[in-house]
Formats: C-alpha cells, structure tokens, sequence
C-alpha cells in the first residue's frame, strides 16, 4: 500500500500547447481570407469575433473529468447499454437481364 498521498491538481492558468495550435490556425485562416478579400469587411469582422469566442470558451471549459483507475467502480458510473447488433449488408446483387 502506497504511503503517498494523492493531491488534486490544480489548473494551470496558462493556455496549453493545444489551445495555442488552435489559435495559430485560427489567426491564420482569418489573416489569408482578409488578404484574399483585398480589405477588411463585415464577413472578417464576423469572423474575428467568431475566432476570440471559441478562444475564450476553448480556455474557460476544463478538457473533462479524470478518467477513473482501472477496476476502480463507483456508483456515480453509467451501466453499459445494450447495443444493437448489426444487421447483414447483401454483398452482391442479381441484375435482370
């Protein structure tokens, strides 16, 4: 049995190297459709404020819960659900002659 006690982990503030790739690529995208549109205009304008707010909700909303261990169960957990079975695709047709 392990003497180590767990902490939890807290947030970092600073954004991670996967919400950076986001951005870059959002950036780049508006910056190539205003260099191909020759001027700013209200669709780039759209699109700005379309690029900040999935930057903002992207930073607020944490990646998800922690998966728990494996063979750890709790209560909290969902059943599994049955699944459908899929159903057999002909693989060949007749065709009239």
């Amino acid at each position: 049995m392990s003497t180590r006690k767990t902490r939890r982990r807290r947030p970092h503030l600073y954004p991670t190297r996967k919400w950076w790739a986001t951005q870059i690529t959002a950036v780049t995208t508006l910056a190539t459709a205003w260099v191909t549109t020759g001027a700013w205009n209200k669709p780039l304008t759209l699109a700005a404020i379309g690029v900040v707010s999935q930057a903002l909700v992207v930073y607020l909303v944490p990646n998800g819960e922690q998966a728990p261990r494996p063979g750890a169960r709790s209560d909290s957990q969902p059943t599994a659900q049955p699944t459908a079975q899929p159903t057999a695709m002909p693989t060949s047709r007749t065709v009239p002659a």
